[in-house]
């Protein structure tokens, strides 16, 4: 079920709005990219990350959030070249159902941390996880 949400799912859904995102792109070719001509934004975790994977909890989700980051990176290489940009935002944890009573984030909080990100990216973050503060993930 991880699996096909968060990979199979922003997959197919992406696939979907391609065209749009294109067309978008086109239509403006004067505007820099970024969030102003054409996006596609991918939520991910640091849970995601091989790199920073130090215990075995939750592996399928984790997995699938790994998987996830692969998508984004490989849809950002064909995006690029038609002037989409495509990344991905690791919002932190999360005061949801999901991220439960101990989380540090409030949803409103996490959604400004995302648009203040999604604002300042450009053609550089391509392919990328941002945190908070334009902060590079690791994959």
């Amino acid at each position: 079920k991880n699996f096909d949400v968060n990979v199979v799912g922003t997959h197919r859904v992406t696939l979907k709005f391609a065209p749009f995102l294109f067309k978008a792109a086109e239509q403006n070719p004067d505007v820099d990219i970024g969030c102003n001509r054409a996006l596609c934004l991918n939520i991910t975790t640091k849970l995601g990350s091989i790199e920073n994977a130090v215990t075995s909890w939750i592996p399928a989700y984790r997995v699938s959030k790994a998987a996830l980051n692969m998508l984004t990176r490989t849809t950002a290489i064909e995006f690029l070249d038609k002037n989409v940009l495509c990344f991905a935002v690791d919002p932190g944890w999360v005061l949801t159902d999901m991220g439960g009573p101990n989380a540090h984030l409030t949803t409103s909080i996490a959604v400004d941390d995302i648009i203040d990100v999604v604002e300042k990216a450009n053609n550089r973050h391509s392919g990328v996880v941002l945190c908070k503060n334009m902060e590079v993930g690791k994959f």
